[in-house]
């Protein structure tokens, strides 16, 4: 009895070492692995797969900055100086054709007048005149039909208005100074005598 009662004592504590070593083996096995945890992957991902700029490139990437900086201050420039010069030689043209007509004036002054010749001396004149009337309309300035026109502010400067039976009322009667445009736009507005409607 005694002999049967220690067999079973020794067998029990042998499985219950036996499972306390397995315990201990999968305990041991388990540590090498890692806990799968979704939220830290989620919000902490890996990023050192992605390649940092290196210093040299920011240099690379200023300088360019500098050199567009610089081409842009020189493009103002050049056209600061580019406006300048068209505003002081812009007319070189018209001044080089005006001196056309100033040839043609010089001769007719240069003509003596007298009663044989005061014909040539006036159709000199006149054909300056002429000459100088063309060079104006080739570069754009023309003279503005005025006489018998309706009055318009635009172009017109009234001086005064006169009653008169002869004209109808706010025409122009008379034109006291010539204007002119230059293409589009009015240049000198012509200063003129409008006519009134005379009230019986």
């Amino acid at each position: 009895m005694t002999n049967k009662s220690d067999e079973v004592s020794d067998k029990s504590s042998e499985n219950v070492k036996k499972q306390s070593s397995d315990a201990s083996s999968d305990s041991k096995k388990g540590e090498g692995k890692s806990e799968f945890r979704p939220e830290e992957d989620l919000i902490a991902p890996n990023l050192s797969h992605i390649k940092k700029e290196p210093k040299e490139d920011f240099e690379k990437y200023k300088n360019d900055y500098l050199y567009l900086l610089a081409e842009f201050d020189n493009y103002k420039k050049n056209m600061i100086k580019e406006r300048a010069d068209l505003l002081k030689f812009g007319s070189e043209r018209l001044a080089y054709d005006l001196l056309n007509v100033l040839d043609i004036f010089e001769k007719a002054l240069s003509t003596e007048v007298t009663p044989e010749k005061f014909q040539a001396f006036k159709d000199g004149i006149d054909l300056t005149s002429q000459e100088l009337k063309k060079t104006l309309e080739k570069h754009g300035i023309r003279e503005i039909p005025s006489l018998g026109q309706n009055f318009d502010p635009n172009i017109h400067e009234a001086l005064t208005h006169v009653p008169s039976k002869d004209h109808a009322d706010n025409t122009v009667m008379n034109v006291f100074k010539k204007g002119y445009k230059f293409h589009d736009r009015t240049l000198r507005h012509s200063q003129v005598v409008v006519a009134k409607e005379v009230k019986d």
